[in-house]
């Protein structure tokens, strides 16, 4: 008898150690985009007002330190690349255990979806950082549920970076171990740096939308549900962008499927929040960070308009969160340091709020979305002219281009040449 006892006892041991085993190298191996993403709002300990749910769309046009900056509101963005509806519904499921906040923001592309699956591989950014739990093991079943082989990457992730063992850095050993490793200064959100010429698309009445039901529009109403049922607000909102007729009608139906239920919902396709022109990162999908202020303003000016979320920047309990606004400003002035395309540098320079000095001589003659970019800098941008613009280098220019932070310091100057196409000249 003592000896099964003690057989029993050392298969336990065993099994712990190896269950142990797997999971730090599950761990030290997984690629660690969710753990840069998402582990800030895991570890800290924040009262939440928003957090936001939905595809990259809502990731790259929602800046939850936009939002602390403008309106004292704390927040977080879940958006993920190509996530289904299911997943910004387990997501939210998931993020309601850790954080319960006041209102949840939930983006409507891909509501005419008929499936709840996505691509298993962008879904370890929005999976892998949750531990093994029974919340995950019924999100990974329910997302995947004819994949034997996606479910258990998906819970397993060690099986499919097992192979990962020579790109190991001392970073991916500590993080197992519970160590420090880099994180989002975005609060999830992601800037996509960019200005393209969007697709050519008609909008379609806002009262025309699909009748037919859908798997998306199922996983909206649950996800109206889960919220209600956790005493938090639901918002269904439509992101801007050069949509389809089909997207376009998919969208109308969600937004109408909310109003049915008595649920805020904001169309913002309709609000002329956005230019195309000057906004967008890609032809025919996401927003620039121009884009984003925008639409930033927006939801926020709706937010604190219909739920009267509080002002928490003179509260000392949020004193962090100024900690992290810091951060995340030289985060864009890194971005204006790396971009050097004067389209992309005029739609950073809005989105950043920084100033400007615009010096240019008669050879330079802006096009439309160049005058689009510098006028919706309004007073950030001070403008003059020159018969003639020479570089610290001695050489001739047509644009000078001088960008400082908040207290007038200089972020970065730099010279263009105007030919046949706008140049940067090295310095």
């Amino acid at each position: 008898m003592k000896k099964g006892i003690r057989a029993a006892l050392s298969a336990l041991v065993i099994g712990a150690m190896v269950a142990a085993g797997v999971m730090f190298l599950s761990e030290a191996t997984k690629r660690d985009a969710s753990d840069f993403k998402y582990r800030p709002f895991f570890e800290d300990d924040t009262t939440y007002d928003v957090l936001f749910f939905g595809t990259s769309h809502m990731m790259n046009a929602v800046y939850p330190m936009e939002l602390w900056r403008e309106y004292g509101i704390t927040s977080y963005n879940f958006g993920g690349n190509a996530n289904s509806l299911a997943m910004s519904y387990w997501l939210a499921v998931s993020a309601f255990d850790v954080h319960k906040p006041k209102v949840a923001v939930l983006d409507v592309l891909y509501a005419g979806a008929q499936t709840p699956g996505m691509d298993v591989g962008v879904a370890h950014q929005s999976m892998d950082v949750w531990p093994l739990s029974l919340t995950k093991i019924k999100a990974v079943r329910e997302i995947f549920p004819d994949s034997e082989g996606d479910r258990m990457e998906m819970l397993f992730p060690f099986s499919v970076y097992h192979n990962r063992w020579n790109e190991l850095t001392a970073q991916d050993w500590g993080r197992a171990l519970g160590g420090e490793a880099d994180c989002t200064r975005e609060k999830g959100a992601e800037m996509r740096i960019a200005v393209c010429e969007p697709w050519e698309t008609a909008l379609v009445a806002q009262d025309a939308y699909y009748k037919e039901d859908s798997v998306g529009l199922d996983y909206i109403a649950r996800f109206i549900e889960l919220c209600e049922a956790n005493g938090v607000q639901p918002v269904i909102v439509n992101i801007p962008f050069p949509a389809s007729e089909e997207h376009q009608l998919w969208a109308n139906a969600a937004i109408r499927l909310a109003q049915e239920k008595g649920v805020p919902a904001l169309n913002m396709q309709y609000t002329g929040a956005v230019d195309f022109d000057t906004d967008c990162y890609d032809a025919g999908s996401h927003l620039n960070p121009s884009g984003a202020r925008k639409v930033t303003h927006a939801l926020g000016e709706f937010l604190t308009g219909q739920f009267g979320l509080a002002d928490k920047r003179g509260d000392g309990a949020f004193a962090g969160w100024h900690e992290d606004c810091a951060a995340y400003d030289d985060l864009k002035m890194e971005q204006l340091g790396e971009h050097d395309d004067l389209r992309e540098t005029l739609m950073l320079l809005y989105a950043s709020g920084f100033t400007a000095e615009l010096e240019t001589t008669a050879a330079y003659v802006p096009d439309d979305v160049e005058r689009k970019l510098i006028d919706q800098l309004g007073e950030g941008i001070a403008r003059s002219e020159a018969e003639t613009i020479a570089t610290p280098g001695g050489a001739e220019a047509d644009i000078r281009l001088t960008i400082r932070d908040g207290d007038g310091g200089e972020i970065v100057t730099r010279y263009y040449d105007v030919g046949s196409e706008i140049t940067p000249i090295a310095q």
